[in-house]
């Protein structure tokens, strides 16, 4: 992370073996074009791995949660991706898609075998159950993303310096409000941005 390697959004790599990984960048299209993510992470190549090849690359979109509106039209009931269930912090989505699938298929079956009469019933079991389960986490990670996009790099120091003291700590489980008021506890020099959260 942080401002010259990747501008409001982050970098990663996930080894593959001891001689390749998966390299990427992810940004926000708000902010920058995609021939900008290519020359980021072309930058990053040549000062990481000087002389690394590239064998093969991906490129795609990931969208971002907006609530319940696009979960259900009609009877047509909407998962993952496409329902915009994922994480807006991370672009994480595969446990959302998957759970956000099983919760589809179980109202379909309901309105299938005629256990549901209306239209306007399913929306209890679909996107109902989701929500429920994943709704809060869904809507805080979006806010955390108005924050994160605003912090510069003195602030990313702040939150791994924080991290990192809140890693000795018992905190009494993991969470994201737990981490969160365990960081401004650490560094109130963050709280400035915890407007963005309203």
């Amino acid at each position: 992370i942080g401002q010259e390697v990747a501008p409001g959004s982050y970098l990663w790599i996930f080894p593959k073996s001891d001689r390749s990984a998966n390299v990427g960048i992810g940004i926000s299209l708000a902010k920058h074009t995609g021939n900008q993510a290519s020359l980021l992470l072309k930058r990053f190549l040549d000062k990481k791995f000087p002389g690394a090849k590239v064998v093969e690359k991906t490129c795609g979109l990931v969208p971002k949660y907006q609530g319940e509106k696009m979960f259900r039209r009609g009877n047509l009931l909407v998962v993952g991706d496409a329902a915009r269930a994922v994480d807006s912090l991370s672009g994480a989505g595969i446990v959302n898609g998957m759970l956000s699938g099983k919760y589809a298929g179980l109202a379909a079956n309901e309105y299938i075998t005629g256990n549901i009469k209306a239209d306007s019933d399913l929306d209890r079991l679909y996107p109902g159950r989701f929500i429920t389960e994943k709704g809060e986490e869904l809507r805080l990670y979006s806010k955390l993303w108005e924050v994160y996009k605003r912090l510069d790099d003195n602030d990313f120091n702040d939150v791994v310096r924080g991290l990192k003291d809140l890693s000795k700590k018992e905190i009494g489980g993991v969470g994201a409000a737990k981490i969160l008021a365990g960081l401004i506890a650490t560094r109130p020099r963050l709280l400035r941005h915890l407007r963005h959260l309203i």
